[in-house]
């Protein structure tokens, strides 16, 4: 770092180098290291949008064979501001420099899949793990990345067989690798293929149910307790409870609130378990909430679900905090989980 940034940060001043370091991209004669050190303090200090404006200075002024880094950088930085259109480009010419630079790829196609395009997302992907098995020496961990958010989301969009593959080749570069294990064995069930516990290289029987969920051990095994550890293990992984949204004396209505919380408010198997359930209700004593992330499929299972309760609040998109907020400013007397364990 050269002497003036250096000396400017030393003494706690920096907004002094932050004027430096613009100065010396403007001229072109800022390092790398230096653009990266002087906006990851600006980023750390809640000023993201000057290292921004720092990168973007940069990058027109300034020539590296890095300069992908600095465009991935600079991407990162507009996600975390919520500028996703600005971050594509951002990201793309990270990548045309750099087309085996799986960070940007893996972050461009993040940014696909939020802006509802997983296609784009999974081309990007398979690509990039085309790029890992053509080069020998590259290392596994891009590629059991690259394998396991392809394999999420093929699930997600329901190409079970296709998220599978994915997943096995995942585990047989790194067998070690329970979350990824449960998952691979949820999708076998979802396919009904069996033996669902088929071992791997590297992994046996046991192993496989000690990865298991809660859900998948009550199909696998019959033991009261080993479905217990199961359980226990799944309760484990939630994050730790916040502070309580709402006071312990609750809320006085002239009707007990209900809602019902679940991404499978369409065509699907607990929604034609569950569509009679809401309109059962005695609505002169209780008010019918549902708090929905799934799709608007359009169907008519969907619209009898919807017509079943008083209100539907969509929940898609926002984050579990935000999500428990909209819940209890609804205030909620009775909050019924219909996902279940994972």
């Amino acid at each position: 770092m050269s002497q003036p940034i250096s000396a400017a940060i030393a003494a706690g001043n920096l907004a002094e180098a932050t004027t430096l370091a613009l100065a010396q991209a403007r001229l072109g004669v800022l390092a790398i290291t230096e653009l990266i050190g002087i906006a990851g303090l600006l980023a750390g200090q809640g000023r993201p949008e000057q290292a921004i404006a720092l990168y973007r200075l940069w990058l027109a002024h300034c020539d590296t064979p890095l300069l992908y880094a600095a465009w991935y950088n600079l991407a990162v930085l507009q996600v975390q501001t919520g500028d996703d259109p600005g971050a594509e480009p951002s990201y793309r010419n990270a990548l045309a420099l750099c087309a085996g630079f799986t960070e940007a790829r893996l972050g461009l196609g993040a940014l696909m899949e939020r802006r509802r395009r997983p296609d784009a997302a999974l081309a990007l992907w398979r690509e990039g793990l085309d790029l890992c098995d053509a080069d020998p020496a590259a290392p596994c961990a891009p590629r059991i990345q690259l394998l396991n958010h392809i394999g999420r989301l093929s699930a997600l969009q329901r190409r079970d067989a296709d998220a599978e593959e994915a997943l096995t080749r995942s585990l047989l570069l790194d067998p070690a690798q329970p979350g990824v294990i449960g998952h691979w064995i949820d999708l076998r069930q979802r396919q009904c293929v069996w033996p669902v516990l088929a071992a791997l290289p590297g992994l046996d029987l046991a192993q496989l149910l000690d990865a298991a969920s809660a859900a998948a051990t009550l199909a696998a095994s019959d033991d009261p307790a080993r479905q217990l550890a199961a359980a226990r293990r799944h309760a484990s992984l939630q994050p730790a409870a916040g502070a309580p949204l709402s006071d312990a004396a609750g809320y006085r209505h002239r009707r007990l609130r209900i809602g019902y919380l679940s991404p499978d408010f369409r065509e699907h198997p607990v929604a034609r378990m569950s569509a009679e359930l809401y309109q059962l209700h005695d609505r002169a004593l209780v008010e019918v909430y549902g708090f929905c992330w799934s799709d608007e499929d359009g169907s008519a299972l969907r619209e009898r679900l919807v017509n079943g309760m008083d209100h539907c609040v969509r929940i898609a998109g926002i984050d579990d905090l935000r999500a428990a907020q909209l819940i209890r400013a609804h205030e909620i007397d009775i909050l019924v989980d219909l996902h279940g364990p994972g």
